[in-house]
């Protein structure tokens, strides 16, 4: 037995939300920031102000650059990536591999196949 109510109604998105195509679009998104520069822009707001979480879905062709910090982490959720910058000029990177960056920045990342890359942006040390 089905029941009986209103038409389906898609989530409210605000214009901000409209204005931002988001991870579907190619493009490095901050997710979850503490970084001033980021202020109201992001989803999660850190409590780490020398810290950032970006996230890109990446059709195959399509590229991100890594932003520039002391400290980086790149994951790769998903797919595989072509990553610039290496000693030895480029690696890929498949499903499950990771990459650590120091005083670095700018790093292509260009998918070969539709890949998720996550990557967190780190402006201070424990030491």
């Amino acid at each position: 037995m089905g029941t009986v109510g209103r038409a389906y109604r898609p989530p409210h998105r605000s214009r901000r939300d409209r204005a931002r195509p988001g991870l579907s679009a190619n493009e490095l998104v901050t997710v979850a920031s503490g970084i001033p520069r980021h202020r109201g822009e992001t989803a999660i707001t850190l409590g780490n102000r020398y810290a950032a979480f970006h996230v890109a879905r990446l059709d195959p062709g399509r590229a991100v650059l890594v932003p520039e910090a002391p400290f980086g982490h790149i994951f790769l959720a998903r797919g595989s990536v072509v990553f610039e910058g290496t000693a030895d000029g480029q690696a890929t990177l498949s499903a499950g591999d990771a990459v650590r960056t120091t005083s670095t920045g700018g790093h292509r990342i260009t998918a070969v196949t539709p890949s998720e890359v996550l990557i967190w942006e780190m402006h201070a040390s424990t030491n």
